[in-house]
């Protein structure tokens, strides 16, 4: 379903013809039913793992780069660096510390072939207000090449290292939040395949915010959850697929 489709059938299943424009006159431009469908599909998307909950994310770094930005993302699970001779290369995870401990924000590095990456802290604290790179560089302060001015807070990064020596593609492997439906024609992963459970992700939210109906919305989770956790089995049989050795653990028993 389109977010449309959506809005129609929240509309007339919870009765609330106010969140549209005119549902008489099938005019279902927003008047606060968005809200609620947005909220329903980040509920759905912070729950359980299903089937297309990581997607990859490409980025281009030029020579001497190394900061990668996104936003909207979950969680980070791999890294990996597309080079210009045609291989590619998974970067080994490095905790914050550990990578401004080997590289500084200067550049003051040898570049190469990125060999690892890991998660970066691009926001401010309250006491810098409004200030941007001008007024860092006019009180002589150093080392915020990371730092992303400004709305910070919409922006995820990670740092690769070394500094690309040329051209490299970065490929993101995460968990993101999805996009919210905000016109008639927006699709999303759960409006697409399995939009019954978010028409009721939406309707909880509103007995949480709208109805003040603990015991209604709890019926909802309830509900929803049994139908996440089937996702979430669908997704392990996937990927366990495949013969039974390659899902042996191995190991030797303590000595006595």
């Amino acid at each position: 379903m389109t977010r449309l489709e959506i809005v129609t059938n929240l509309v007339r299943l919870s009765g609330h013809n106010e969140l549209v424009a005119d549902a008489a006159s099938n005019d279902y431009t927003d008047n606060g039913a968005n809200y609620f469908v947005n909220a329903g599909q980040r509920w759905l998307d912070r729950q359980f793992e299903y089937k297309k909950a990581k997607t990859w994310l490409y980025k281009s770094l030029a020579t001497g780069e190394y900061l990668v930005t996104f936003s909207k993302a979950r969680y980070v699970s791999q890294v990996w660096a597309a080079l210009s001779d045609g291989t590619r290369r998974q970067l080994e995870h490095r905790t914050e510390t550990q990578y401004r401990s080997t590289y500084s924000d200067s550049l003051d590095v040898d570049s190469g072939a990125p060999l690892v990456w890991a998660p970066a802290t691009v926001s401010l604290a309250p006491e810098h207000g409004e200030d941007d790179a001008a007024d860092f560089a006019t009180a002589g302060l150093l080392d915020y090449a990371n730092i992303q001015f400004g709305d910070s807070y919409l922006v995820d990064a990670i740092t690769v290292g070394p500094p690309v020596e040329a051209t490299t593609t970065i490929q993101v492997l995460a968990r993101w939040y999805s996009m919210d439906l905000a016109d008639n024609a927006d699709v999303s992963f759960w409006s697409v395949n399995e939009p019954n459970m978010l028409i009721r992700a939406a309707r909880m939210v509103m007995e949480q915010e709208l109805h003040r109906n603990k015991d209604g919305a709890d019926a909802f989770k309830e509900d929803l959850l049994l139908d996440l956790v089937k996702l979430y089995h669908a997704l392990v049989a996937e990927e366990v697929a495949g013969p039974p050795k390659e899902h042996r653990m191995f190991g030797r028993w303590p000595q006595e």
